[in-house]
């Protein structure tokens, strides 16, 4: 479905002037693609979407954390993570935080968040990746954002699913917050459409916080119009 997603998001651009497109995990694995070519198809198909930014799923790590170095080298994309440190692997210097992109007077963070690698990863294929709790940097880094001005609003990007009472996740991240201003969240495979109950959890602050996760298998694609008016 990835070539009927490039239409989509290429319309998408042709009908609007400011769009940002954005991947939460999870870009592999699922077909017989993966197990013959190991990544080489969808890796090449989804950097010719254009996403601008992506976070890493579980399923990137599959092959192993020096195969993904040698995937993402090439990769257009702004690859995002607040909570992984690569520095000991061969992924050093890949990865960002957060980025800013700015529209007239107003600017947009974006960050990523990671899930524990631990249980959900094979250890043989994380090795020297060191892991820091999603919930504590998500919003020690959102308020760092908010409170010193770089940001007049902040988006996580996440791959930690969007609601486990055993593990952070999107939504209990969002209730201790005052500072996310939405989720873009991948990993559980929830099917979150704009209005129902699951797309706005209120904050620490009582605001209603959207959250948005567009189900599994690439069969829907999530907009999101932001307005910066206000």
């Amino acid at each position: 479905g990835l070539l009927r997603q490039k239409v989509l998001v290429d319309s998408v651009r042709r009908a609007d002037e400011n769009v940002v497109a954005v991947h939460a995990g999870d870009a592999v694995q699922g077909t017989v693609y993966f197990s013959m070519f190991r990544g080489e198809i969808e890796y090449a198909l989804h950097d010719s979407i254009g996403y601008d930014y992506c976070v890493l799923g579980n399923h990137e790590f599959d092959n192993g954390i020096e195969e993904l170095a040698e995937r993402y080298k090439d990769m257009k994309a702004c690859k995002l993570s607040a909570n992984y440190d690569f520095a000991s692997t061969p992924l050093d210097g890949t990865f960002v935080p957060y980025h800013i992109r700015r529209y007239g007077d107003k600017r947009i963070a974006f960050m990523g968040i990671n899930l524990e690698p631990k249980g959900m990863i094979a250890e043989k294929n994380v090795t020297g990746l060191v892991f820091t709790n999603a919930k504590t940097v998500a919003l020690k880094l959102s308020e760092y954002l908010k409170t010193t001005g770089l940001a007049d609003y902040v988006v996580m990007i996440s791959h930690i699913g969007y609601r486990d009472e055993d593990s952070d996740t999107d939504y209990n991240i969002v209730q201790e917050s005052r500072y996310i201003d939405m989720v873009i969240g991948g990993h559980s495979h929830t099917m979150i459409t704009p209005g129902d109950s699951l797309h706005l959890v209120k904050n620490a602050d009582g605001r209603p916080i959207p959250i948005c996760q567009a189900g599994r298998y690439g069969k829907y694609v999530t907009k999101t119009i932001f307005d910066l008016s206000d």
